[in-house]
């Protein structure tokens, strides 16, 4: 058994080095060159309030990011699941759906949402979505 540590966070919680770590996982899980901006954009610039962060550590690596995006709904307190990446070596092993269970624990009240892709849909149907 691989042992993994769940590390969950308010956006307001991550300092500057780990957003930075997180948007360098981003651009790679993704393909893509966001520069760091977009996460203060998306996360702490966020009208809405904070977001959650479930960040998954091996030996103090991380190999998981997963996100959760205040993005109310007629002014109800809401939660997109958004900017989920799990590094290669560790897909297949529960992340995403450990991290899913903890973030539902946190938000048990609130609205959660999403528009899987092709990658997350199955796994999200394995949920009970």
């Amino acid at each position: 058994m691989i042992n993994l540590k769940y590390k969950i966070l308010f956006s307001n919680e991550i300092d500057r080095k780990l957003q930075a770590k997180i948007m360098e996982w981003f651009n790679s899980t993704f393909h893509q060159k966001k520069a760091d901006i977009y996460f203060k954009w998306k996360y702490l610039d966020n009208p809405f309030g904070e977001s959650i962060h479930i960040l998954v550590f091996y030996k103090k690596k991380l190999v998981s990011c997963r996100a959760f995006w205040r993005l109310d709904i007629n002014e109800t307190e809401a939660y997109q699941c958004v900017d989920t990446s799990v590094i290669s070596a560790f897909q297949g092993k529960g992340i995403f759906r450990n991290s899913t269970i903890k973030a539902l624990k946190i938000l048990k009240d609130k609205i959660v949402y999403n528009y899987p892709n092709q990658n997350s849909y199955p796994a999200y149907l394995k949920l009970g979505w």
